[in-house]
């Protein structure tokens, strides 16, 4: 800025001279200093025009072109409402510098000041009787930023602690699903000459608090590593690596996995996902299928977009497709993060309406595909700053952002905060837990698949860790669900998630799954088979449960197994018996439809007699009521 004063007014006749109310002396002694001042600055030294500067303004505090440096350099040094107080002083001594009017006015939006800078704005119009574009922005975004601040939303952002923020600065990255783990960049100073360096860290929950440790790779590749995304489940993240020796533009997306205590080599996510231009900022949905990012690529509609790839049936990326309008604007978007909900997008945008600089936005996908038009999140979330990206819980009712609060630890700090319901998301819940073999209790990377009763649609995979077994996959309420996880060599594990009549995220399932060797005598409850009271015809949505049992039976010839039917004990006793024989020969028919041979599968009706629950409570009666088979021979 004071740059261009130089050149543009030291090197002009807009000197003008007050000799009404200064002395000739000091107003001649205000100049030499003023030049003096030219002189550090063309120097480099700016802390001596500083100094110069200020002795030029004690010489003659009328000096306007005095004022007007002051203006300039206190801009440059980020110090905004010194530079406007300097402004509007220079405009009090000479009343002519009237494009001084749109540079208080600048300032004053990205101060939050909206008031003052529509009025410095209308009056640099009015003065230079001027239909500048800039200046009516400034008042247009001023009056936007006045409407949002008159609604306020009634929120409280909490400072997450020391155990997260410190003296320098933090930016949240991710959090996982169960809220127990999340990534954060820290912002280190340089010691010296040295510039500040950014390192990823990783805060653990537990009884005691936050455990925070730096998030370290294996790799020297990712020494520049940043902008990250994780995984539900904490065990993948993906990643944005600057200057890689394998990367195909200045900054690309690469994956890793969590291995115990450290975690995988990062590998780049390859020239379909990845261009020659910059590529970053990573978020990827709860099913693992979408891959939103940011890029400057060609094809955007300008600036940085957000773009999406599709993970394809073979497991590898499809070639990502720009979101377009209405998200997307001729300026920059960035920032992405999309909710486990997979449809509830957040993002960062210098293109829509907002308070000044850049502005937190959501936008919701429809199942025509289309995105809603975006709409800003409100004040305080934003502010007249640039908002920093923001995150939301699976819940949907939680908040983290990056903010320069008052009373912080040190520049941003991480805050949670509760998401008003206006700007939430679908509600989600999850279930976490362990799976090991039945007999060893070892720990089994088993593949997990939520099915959609309704429609028989996989909506989320996953897998859990191979180190200890643990697993977390998201579920949404207001739906129906099977759950399945399977590992060769062993029997699959049903479960059944009914939350159809479900509206709110309920509490998180825990879950100790021991899958069952393919093994003489053992036993799998089909939870996913159903069929209408009192009859044995079965549902549709008992065909996801069947499917997987045909595959077993597929993948392992030799198995022969025997379906059982049970019931509860209401009702006549030998009704019941025949009632769950002839319910176990549906589903054998089922089978035996599907291709396998009858040889292979025999049924029995057991009716009440082998109960595994109470028969006092609806509950314990829903349990007996159920389909099984057993290994005969394997």
């Amino acid at each position: 800025m004071f740059r261009k004063y130089l050149s543009v007014c030291l090197l002009s006749v807009l000197i003008v001279f007050n000799f009404s109310k200064v002395s000739a002396q000091n107003r001649h002694k205000a100049e030499r200093l003023l030049s003096n001042v030219k002189n550090a600055l063309q120097a480099l030294d700016d802390p001596k025009a500083f100094l110069l500067l200020s002795d030029c303004l004690i010489a003659d505090s009328t000096y306007a072109d005095g004022w007007w440096l002051q203006g300039d350099l206190q801009t440059d040094k980020g110090n905004l409402n010194e530079a406007v107080y300097a402004y509007h002083k220079a405009l009090h001594f000479n009343p002519s510098l009237t494009q001084l009017l749109f540079s208080a006015a600048q300032l004053e939006l990205k101060t939050g000041n909206y008031n003052e800078a529509k009025r410095d704005a209308e009056g640099y119009l009015e003065a230079n009787k001027s239909q500048d574009k800039a200046a009516h922005e400034i008042i247009e975004k001023a009056k936007i930023a006045l409407e949002i601040m008159h609604s306020p939303l009634s929120i409280t952002l909490q400072n997450m602690g020391p155990d997260i923020n410190g003296p320098n600065e933090e930016y949240i990255n991710s959090v996982t699903a169960d809220e127990q783990t999340l990534i954060f960049t820290r912002k280190i100073k340089g010691e010296g000459n040295n510039p500040p360096a950014e390192r990823l860290y990783i805060a653990h929950k537990d009884s005691a608090g936050w455990k925070t440790t730096p998030l370290l790779f294996d790799s020297p590749i990712a020494v520049n590593a940043g902008a990250l995304c994780v995984s539900p489940d904490g065990q993948t993240i993906w990643f944005t690596i600057c200057g890689a020796n394998d990367g195909f533009g200045s900054c690309d997306l690469y994956v890793a996995q969590r291995q115990k205590d450290s975690w995988s080599q990062p590998q780049n996510l390859g020239e379909v996902v990845n261009s020659i231009s910059w590529d970053t900022q990573p978020s990827i949905s709860s099913d693992g299928k979408q891959l939103y990012f940011v890029s400057n690529r060609l094809g955007g509609i300008g600036g940085s977009d957000i773009w999406c790839s599709t993970r394809q049936s073979d497991g590898e990326w499809g070639l990502p497709v720009d979101l377009g309008a209405p998200v997307n604007t001729t300026a920059d978007e960035y920032s992405p993060f999309i909710h486990p909900d997979g449809k509830t997008l957040y993002f960062a945008s210098k293109g829509h309406q907002g308070m000044g600089g850049s502005d937190l936005f959501i936008t919701k996908l429809q199942p025509d595909g289309r995105w809603t038009n975006p709409v800003n999140l409100g004040y305080p979330i934003n502010t007249s700053g640039d908002e920093i990206s923001l995150i939301v819980n699976p819940k949907g009712d939680k908040g983290y952002i990056s903010s320069t609060q008052k009373g912080g630890y040190g520049g941003f700090d991480i805050y949670s905060f509760a998401l008003p319901p206006a700007i939430r998301p679908e509600p989600m819940t999850y279930a976490k837990g362990i799976v090991t073999d039945a007999e060893t209790k070892a720990p089994l990377p088993a593949r997990f698949e939520l099915t959609n009763l309704a429609n028989g649609k996989v909506e989320n995979s996953a897998y859990s860790s191979a180190d200890d077994g643990s697993f977390l996959i998201c579920i949404q309420p207001g739906k129906e669900y099977s759950l399945t996880v399977t590992h060769p060599g062993y029997l699959f594990y049903s479960q059944h998630f009914a939350l159809s009549e479900i509206k709110e995220a309920s509490k998180p399932y825990i879950l100790a799954i021991q899958l069952q060797r393919i093994k003489k005598n053992n036993a799998v409850i089909l939870n996913n088979i159903f069929f209408e009271t009192g009859s044995y015809v079965l549902l549709d949505r008992s065909v996801s449960e069947l499917d997987r049992l045909v595959e077993l039976l597929k993948n392992n010839p030799t198995l022969k197994i025997m379906i059982s039917g049970h019931t509860d004990n209401q009702g006549d006793d030998k009704m019941n018996i025949t009632l769950s024989e002839n319910r176990a020969k549906a589903v054998v028919a089922f089978l035996i439809k599907a291709g396998i041979s009858p040889a292979r599968l025999s049924t029995a009706g057991y009716g009440k007699t082998m109960p595994i629950d109470t028969n006092e409570t609806d509950e314990g009666r829903a349990k007996n009521r159920r389909t099984e088979f057993k290994v005969i021979e394997n």
